[in-house]
């Protein structure tokens, strides 16, 4: 991957949504790039379909993975159900919570632990 703009520009925070290219392929751009974040909006029904693969994903990479839902700004109720479906990958506290909190903070260059 040399030559990339992750290589040209390696403190520059990125954000790949929906597990970038699937969690299996996109782990390797995670391995290589520290400054590489993803998130799981859109991904209500496939995480529902494959909890326990996905939650493993989460806790491989526990300080790069966001909370995102693609809602609209009418819709809170999607906003709900992603946050249900993170409560109910029974993450660790601390994992669940930078996932809904602490990684998207980061991510924005803030105080994580606010």
């Amino acid at each position: 991957m040399s030559g990339t703009l992750l290589d040209d520009f390696p403190r520059l925070r990125i954000n790949f949504p929906h597990f970038g290219i699937g969690r299996k392929a996109f782990s390797k751009i995670l391995d290589a790039y520290p400054n590489v974040y993803t998130d799981i909006a859109y991904m209500l029904p496939h995480i529902q379909r494959n909890p326990v693969r996905y939650s493993d994903f989460i806790q491989h990479y526990p300080d790069r993975i966001c909370f995102g839902s693609d809602a609209l700004l009418y819709q809170p109720e999607i906003v709900f159900d992603y946050i249900e479906l993170v409560k109910s990958l029974n993450l660790p506290n601390e994992l669940e919570s930078k996932v809904l909190s602490g990684n998207p903070r980061s991510f924005l260059g803030l105080d994580p632990a606010c």
